[in-house]
């Protein structure tokens, strides 16, 4: 009977430890890092660079200044414009004050010549005289009108000119838009920027990206939000991975990937997303992924 239990635990210990190696499963992947490209967005003089290549660098962080000398002129030019243009729609502002003034008058005038007119004390060609006087003061009042309209479109591009300059200013400096590393740095200080030009690579290491590929037997039995872990040569712990998307066509197992099935077999990429701590994965590295 001894000797019947021991056979009998040492199967079970057996059957378990074989379905505990069926159940578990593995693939072979390739760390994916995110790397953004940032451009400059205005010509000149790079007179500040504060970093090198392999160089960690934070969001936020000034990567370099572009000489904006230029700008600041253009931008005192621009403000002294402003200065002129407010005295020029002062100035409007008091001819237009006075023109109304002029234009009350007349018209008391004009009620008065009325009168005499109406009474035989003066002649008819005096109520004339008066109703072109407020012609012209009607015409003036609108004449300055036009021209207050002309200064106000001409502060609204001023103001439009401005917020250019202050944009470019700003452009100038160049921050980092996110956490990395610098990959590759195309320029060096003093160097002559061009608009639109590559300026440094940034190489994201917060996140790592990669893609498992599983049969379509295998694909029932993920789901997005699913935690996997993903080991590497050297590291003893694991990091953990969270399925963030499954793709809904299949496609021919990619060469460099390894699965129990053919290489040839149809299978589904189910993408994953991986928490770097301490910055360890690298862009390009093996991974083993299980669950």
């Amino acid at each position: 009977m001894k000797k019947f239990s021991i056979i009998l635990m040492s199967s079970i210990l057996i059957c378990t430890s074989a379905c505990h190696k069926k159940q578990t499963q593995q693939w072979t992947s390739l760390a994916e890092a995110k790397t953004i490209t940032i451009s400059s967005l205005v010509s000149g003089q790079v007179n500040q660079l504060n970093l090198q290549e392999g160089d960690i660098i934070h969001e936020n962080d000034l990567i370099a200044q572009i000489d904006t000398l230029v700008f600041h002129y253009q931008k005192q030019e621009i403000l002294s414009a402003f200065q002129e243009l407010e005295a020029q729609m002062n100035l409007l502002d008091v001819q237009y004050a006075q023109a109304e003034k002029d234009n009350q008058y007349i018209d008391q005038k004009y009620s008065r010549t009325e009168s005499l007119v109406n009474s035989n004390a003066s002649p008819a060609q005096s109520l004339d005289d008066v109703e072109n006087l407020k012609d012209k003061s009607l015409s003036a009042m609108k004449n300055i009108k036009i021209q207050s309209d002309v200064l106000k479109a001409k502060k609204a591009q001023l103001q439009a000119k401005l917020a250019i300059i202050k944009k470019t200013i700003k452009d100038a400096k160049i921050i980092a838009p996110l956490e990395g590393f610098v990959s590759q740095l195309y320029i060096d200080q003093n160097e002559l920027a061009k608009q639109g030009m590559p300026f440094v690579d940034i190489t994201s290491l917060n996140e790592i990206n990669t893609t498992i590929y599983v049969s379509e037997k295998e694909l029932s039995t993920f789901k997005i939000g699913d935690s996997l872990h993903v080991f590497i040569d050297g590291e003893k712990d694991s990091f953990i991975a969270k399925v963030t998307s499954i793709n809904s066509k299949s496609e021919f197992t990619p060469k460099q990937i390894l699965t129990p099935d053919t290489r040839t077999s149809l299978v589904f990429g189910v993408n994953l997303q991986i928490v770097n701590k301490n910055f360890i994965l690298k862009d390009g590295m093996p991974l083993v992924v299980r669950r």
